[in-house]
């Protein structure tokens, strides 16, 4: 009697073990999926920080309305890619039909067969 008590108590052990270990494993991988992506190697300075730093006496004028054009020109740039990209698939199929020429006309519809009608022809299931 003692040895199958043993025995069950090993089986339990490495059952409860596995359990563990798959549970740990699944947390791993969604952390993995949910981790947040690193920010940008080059982030933009904002208008209000160029001109804190012209104000502190850190960029002269002439660089602040450089750095100023560079910075809503990239803002401007990024606005344009989020645009794109949000009508993608739109654009596809804007880009699939010349713009010279109209779409082509939809088929006629298909007569109905002699099995679609209500009474049921020879191609009827009803018919046996």
């Amino acid at each position: 009697m003692p040895i199958r008590w043993i025995l069950l108590l090993v089986v339990l052990f490495f059952v409860l073990t596995s359990m563990v270990a798959v549970a740990r494993a699944v947390w791993q991988v969604r952390r993995r999926r949910v981790r947040l992506p690193d920010p940008p190697l080059h982030v933009d300075f904002s208008v209000a920080e160029l001109q804190d730093l012209r104000d502190r006496g850190q960029l002269t004028p002439q660089e602040f309305e450089r750095a100023r054009t560079i910075v809503l020109r990239r803002a401007q740039e990024r606005d344009a890619e989020a645009d794109r990209s949000r009508g993608h698939a739109f654009q596809v199929i804007q880009k699939a039909l010349p713009a010279d020429q109209p779409p082509p006309p939809l088929p006629p519809p298909a007569p109905p067969s002699a099995g679609d009608e209500a009474g049921g022809g020879d191609g009827s299931r009803d018919a046996r």
